[in-house]
Formats: C-alpha cells, sequence, structure tokens
C-alpha cells in the first residue's frame, strides 16, 4: 500500500465503491451528510499498490473537525464519522495508517481537542482501541409503536412553564443550555443546531430557557433527535412535558411510531421514556473518546 492522503476528485468513485460494496464499514452519517463531508474536504483514502479503477483504493476514513465556540469553555472536537475497507490488512493497521495521516495535516489549533468516534461492531471496537481512543460509553435506542394510541392531554404541563416553538433569537441560549445538560462528547454545535431538520420547541419559565427537544420524522416515523432539560430545572416535570408536546406534534402528522438514542448512564431519562411506554430496541452503539490535552 502507499500513503493515506486526503481524498482528490479522483477518488470519488473509489470512496463511493467503498461505500456501497467494502466488506467491512461503520457509517454514521446519512447521505447528506457524507455528500457535505467530501465537498468539504474530509475524507481520507488509502490508496492501493496498483491503480485499477474503482479498487484504486483499499479505505477511506471521514473525520470532521468542529471549532470550539469562543463563548465556551469546552473543548474543540473531531468525529470519526465513516470508514471502509476492503483490503487483506487488519482494520487496526489500516485505521492507523488514515488517522495518522489525518493527524499529520489536520490544524486542530490551540486549546485541549477531543477525538470522538461511534462503533457498532467488536472488530471497529478494537481499530479505535489501537489508535487511542477508550471506550466511553454505551447509547440505546428505545421505540414507542402505536403512538396513535396514546393521549396527552394539552393543558398537561409542568407548573409555571409553557412550551412553546423556539425563535431564531433562543439559539444562543439553547447552546448555553445544551452545553449546561450534556458533556463535551454530546453537546450540540452551534451548526448542528442550525442544522436541526423538522421541529425545534423550548420550555419556558418565568422567562428563563430551561428546556428544548427537536423531533424529525421520515416516513411514518417521529425521531427525538434532542431533549434536554437545565440541570437545575430537572426533577420538575419539565422533561415529561417536553416529550409529551413532542409526541402530539408526531401524533397529528400521522406519525405511527416515535424512536429516540439515550446514554445508558442516563437512569433519569430512561425511566422517562420507560414510564411513557418506550421500549428498547436491542440496537446501539459504544462511544469511543480520546482526549488531547492543552
Amino acid at each position: 500500500m502507499t500513503a493515506a492522503r486526503r481524498a482528490s476528485v479522483e477518488d470519488e468513485t473509489a470512496c463511493g465503491w467503498l461505500l456501497a460494496c467494502a466488506s467491512r464499514r461503520q457509517i454514521h452519517m446519512d447521505t447528506a451528510e457524507l455528500k457535505k463531508a467530501w465537498e468539504e474536504g474530509h475524507f481520507w483514502v488509502l490508496p492501493v499498490q496498483q491503480n485499477v479503477w474503482v479498487k484504486s483504493l483499499s479505505a477511506f476514513l471521514v473525520v470532521e473537525v468542529e471549532r470550539r465556540p469562543a463563548a465556551l469553555s469546552v473543548p474543540s472536537r473531531s468525529f470519526f464519522r465513516a470508514f471502509a475497507m476492503e483490503c487483506a490488512d487488519t482494520p487496526e493497521a489500516v485505521l492507523r495508517q488514515l488517522s495518522d495521516a489525518f493527524f499529520q495535516h489536520a490544524l486542530l489549533g490551540p486549546g485541549a481537542h477531543c477525538l470522538i468516534a461511534f462503533s457498532t461492531e467488536r472488530w471497529f471496537d478494537r481499530a479505535l482501541e489501537s489508535v487511542g481512543l477508550g471506550w466511553s460509553e454505551q447509547v440505546l435506542y428505545l421505540e414507542l409503536d402505536q403512538l396513535f394510541r396514546y393521549h396527552w392531554e394539552s393543558g398537561q404541563r409542568a407548573a409555571g412553564c409553557t412550551v412553546q416553538p423556539a425563535a431564531p433569537g433562543d439559539r444562543a441560549a439553547l447552546l448555553q443550555l445544551d452545553e449546561e445538560a450534556f458533556g463535551p462528547i454530546w453537546r450540540w454545535s452551534s451548526a448542528r443546531l442550525s442544522e436541526a431538520g423538522g421541529l425545534l420547541w423550548l420550555a419556558r419559565c418565568g422567562g428563563e430557557i430551561v428546556g428544548y427537544f427537536s423531533l424529525g420524522w421520515f416516513d411514518d416515523t417521529a425521531f427525538l433527535a434532542r431533549l434536554a432539560v437545565k440541570p437545575s430545572w430537572q426533577g420538575q416535570g419539565i422533561g415529561r412535558a417536553l416529550l409529551g408536546q413532542g409526541m402530539q406534534l408526531a401524533q397529528q402528522a400521522g406519525m405511527r411510531r416515535m424512536l429516540l438514542g439515550t446514554q445508558a448512564s442516563n437512569l433519569r431519562a430512561l425511566q422517562l421514556y420507560r414510564r411513557t411506554g418506550f421500549r428498547e430496541t436491542g440496537q446501539f452503539f459504544n462511544t469511543f473518546v480520546r482526549h488531547f490535552e492543552a
């Protein structure tokens, strides 16, 4: 094999072949996200020795770098978002070459940095561990089927709070809330919040934004992409009120079921979802992290 490098325009066909046909794949992006990552130059590739049409590449790695917002006292982050390979080498050896190429050329900037990756397969767990990432936690998927059977009173709200659509001017407050509610691994960036499809609603108590949710859907399935409550306001029914509003909106849109994901360690959230009727699907992914000091 030759040295790993950043992908060029000539690699597009080969990357497409690996994405569709590679025997080992970990893809944690949808089609639109992959297209954007390609256009922004986030693909790193490992060529084979003989340049033979679509098999000119043996592997690719998609790494997205997110700059730390100046207003937030959190590390900058990068994500291994997609990996595919088709060669005789081990996943550990291939990922090492690709990640080394990324770190040799990437400009991560000053300050602390956090490298994050997700995995649903044991072979990729081992590959991530071989390049210095450690297991952090597991995320479980839960499902509520036959959504039309559930009824939520329109007046069911946490005392003194209103649940309403978010406005563009609320985004700075939502980012601050998100940083308080989640650790560095899970906080949403400004870009992620802006790109959140579907609906964005918030809970306001006495003029203060204390929680929010992001809801999207595909076909007959709603997906609760986010539900966050300010730590100082947790345990007061705000999460339940937000969840109920999200379920109402999904029902009104004709959705048959609702999906969500949450950390296995988030016992309070799991308790809320299970009491509401959500059940684990059996699907999950593991989170791996490597921290770089300032």
